[in-house]
């Protein structure tokens, strides 16, 4: 099993409570060790958490992180960086890139997992309550839902955009430009700034591999992302690189 090689490490991830955004989906091992003795009130507080929905949850000795921008913080500050290699330039074009698919492309994940109807009642809904302890698999799904609807509203819905019909469209041809410019960027490379990948690769990969891999029964963002083939080899490469041991989950 993979290691970071220090103990008392571990992402509550969707084994525990995955009422995540689709883009966060933190796939990957737990990474565990001796709790100690503060590992009763730890619970407790990863409990408070996971009921408010704030997943993902790291725990790593006394620390409770959560949320993925400050999940990958702390790691920085374990000297766990991706992105040591970077230039500069890549690493402003990293953040460019990073607030583009916060922009355009999350609003339009949201819709596609928690908002369209057929998608939620069929997908969403029952995946994530399946793997959610009682009694929050009750609670959480539909409180995602209405947030990730607020959240879209709020943030998409200001004039001329009245109507929740207009702002969905307008959301979609957002998020299919997004989904050009991540492929035009990329082109025939293997990640987005050499052989190796960095921190802009695990924020796509963490947005598209959803997109591209659930079953879902409107698949309108689904098959625009299957039209660029260097995105699909792109998520592909990782799923079988790093994650094989992880593939028959679901």
């Amino acid at each position: 099993e993979p290691s970071l090689e220090r103990p008392f490490v571990k992402l509550h991830n969707r084994r525990r409570a995955c009422a995540l955004s689709p883009l966060h989906v933190w796939d990957c091992c737990s990474f565990q060790g001796p709790a100690g003795s503060s590992r009763s009130s730890r619970s407790l507080c990863v409990n408070c958490l996971l009921l408010a929905g704030d997943v993902p949850i790291l725990t790593a000795e006394d620390s409770i992180v959560c949320q993925p921008a400050k999940i990958l913080n702390f790691l920085r500050r374990q000297k766990y960086n991706a992105d040591y290699e970077l230039t500069a330039k890549q690493g402003a074009d990293t953040l460019a890139y990073v607030a583009l698919l916060e922009e355009k492309l999350l609003p339009a994940a949201l819709h596609t997992f928690w908002v369209e109807s057929d998608n939620y009642f069929t997908v969403t809904k029952p995946w994530f309550a399946s793997r959610i302890p009682f009694p929050l698999s009750l609670i959480l799904p539909g409180r995602m839902s209405r947030g990730a609807l607020n959240r879209i509203l709020l943030t998409r819905g200001a004039p001329p955009l009245y109507q929740l019909q207009e702002v969905e469209a307008q959301i979609y041809r957002d998020a299919k430009e997004c989904l050009n410019l991540l492929s035009y960027r990329l082109g025939t490379s293997q990640f987005f700034f050499g052989d190796t990948p960095c921190t802009l690769d695990a924020y796509v990969f963490g947005f598209l591999a959803p997109l591209y891999k659930v079953r879902f029964p409107k698949v309108q963002l689904q098959e625009h992302l299957k039209q660029l083939s260097n995105l699909c080899r792109f998520c592909d490469d990782i799923l079988h690189s790093y994650f094989r041991l992880t593939l028959g989950d679901g």
